[in-house]
């Protein structure tokens, strides 16, 4: 090894030795190789540190805008929850103010039921007495007032509500209240069923009180009444119950109608008999009564007959005349746009037809009719005006076309015109029809 560097001295002197000889020295190009690759290595580095300086603001910059959106989203998640805790809220206090208007209403109701629970009972209690105890006494001596007893009885009694059609809705409208208390402080709302319970109850114990306090007054007015009248004579020392009274004024009457039924049965049979001995007599009377009946009504008959013949004559007459008319150049003028021929015609419901033959024709007198074209009114006239002025006719001479025919109808020339045309056609239609100037 030590041979070895010995060798290598001289060999690296000459080389020294080499290096020199252009004036620059092997350590000033290492020097200057240093120095570029320094530099070099700093630009790099410098290149490398504003990369890493960029891309490290850009992540800062896009956390901040991936922050700000999560702030955003949770700001708005909150707007939106207090939102629907508002809209809850909101709800909850409705469904609170209806409950409790709503358990007023069934509360009232409720009062009222149990009222007539009470009520009932102790009126047909009192009605009771008054039909079979003491004071029915009072009231039965007196015919009209037993009169005016049975008709309440037959007919305002059976009206008035029992107790079991009121616990029936007195139980209806508590299973209302349970369903509402066991429903608070939720959005429940009472439904439309609940409603209509509500609202048929009431009707019915409107309709039970008022009829429970005419019968009270009808009751009431009866032993008033009994109190106030003077007894007839005769009247017996210990009067029957209101109840037989009653029972006895019916049997009456039934006994009054048979009498007279029976009166009216001998009665018959007796004018029967008179009845058959005049029929023999009065048979040569009907006949020569019907004979003379027969001459009358031939004679009536060929009256009539030429009558008849006599219309059918005016009749005639009057459809020449109409004919005639139709002819006239003043209503076919009128009504050229109608009895010109061409291809479109007036459907039922007012929409554009078009015939399906290949001959033009005079419009169809029975479509205009159907069409209400005829009709006496204003949307008579206006859809016979739209008959003679639709574009949709492109061969019959056509009038102009209104945009308003309630207003355009104020003008009186051309009120005239349309009510010209349709009296012609209601006239002298069927003429035309017949004449072939107007399709059937």
């Amino acid at each position: 090894m030590v041979a070895t560097r010995m060798a290598e001295q001289p060999k690296a002197k000459c080389l020294g030795n080499r290096g020199t000889r252009g004036g620059v020295s092997v350590g000033g190009l290492l020097a200057f190789c240093l120095v570029v690759l320094l530099i070099a290595l700093g630009l790099a580095g410098y290149a490398w540190y504003n990369t890493r300086s960029d891309k490290a603001r850009l992540e800062k910059e896009l956390r901040q805008v991936q922050q700000k959106q999560q702030e955003a989203d949770i700001e708005r998640q909150k707007v939106q929850i207090d939102k629907q805790k508002a809209e809850d809220t909101s709800k909850l206090a409705i469904a609170k103010n209806q409950q409790e208007a709503f358990a007023i209403r069934a509360r009232s109701l409720t009062n009222s039921l149990e009222t007539l629970l009470t009520q009932i009972p102790a009126f047909q209690s009192q009605l009771e007495r008054l039909r079979t105890g003491d004071d029915g006494k009072k009231v039965s001596v007196f015919p009209d007032l037993v009169l005016s007893a049975r008709s309440f009885f037959q007919k305002d009694w059976k009206e008035l509500p029992s107790r079991d059609d009121a616990v029936q809705k007195l139980e209806s409208i508590r299973r209302i209240l349970l369903q509402l208390g066991e429903n608070v402080g939720t959005a429940f709302e009472p439904t439309a069923e609940m409603t209509a319970t509500l609202d048929d109850t009431k009707l019915w114990v409107d309709t039970a009180t008022r009829r429970l306090q005419t019968a009270k007054g009808i009751a009431e007015t009866l032993l008033r009444e009994a109190q106030i009248k003077v007894a007839p004579q005769g009247a017996p020392a210990q009067p029957p119950t209101l109840q037989a009274a009653m029972d006895a004024l019916t049997t009456k009457e039934w006994d009054e109608r048979q009498r007279i039924v029976t009166e009216k049965t001998v009665q018959a049979e007796k004018q029967a008999t008179t009845t058959i001995a005049d029929a023999q007599t009065n048979q040569i009377i009907n006949q020569a009564e019907i004979e003379a009946e027969r001459l009358k009504k031939a004679e009536e008959e060929k009256r009539n007959a030429h009558a008849l013949e006599m219309a059918k004559k005016d009749a005639d007459i009057e459809a020449t005349k109409l004919r005639a008319e139709a002819k006239t150049s003043t209503v076919k003028s009128a009504l050229a746009p109608f009895i010109t021929p061409g291809m479109w015609q007036v459907s039922p419901n007012f929409g554009p037809r078009i015939t399906t033959g290949t001959t033009p024709r005079p419009m169809s007198f029975s479509a205009l009719q159907k069409a209400g074209c005829l009709e006496d009114s204003t949307a008579g006239l206006t859809k016979l005006w739209h008959a003679a002025s639709s574009n949709n006719d492109k061969m019959r001479p056509r009038w102009p076309i209104l945009r308003n025919p309630r207003v355009a109808f104020q003008d009186e020339q051309k009120l005239n015109q349309v009510k010209t045309a349709q009296d012609y056609l209601n006239r002298l239609g069927p003429s035309m029809v017949e004449l072939g100037i107007l399709d059937p």
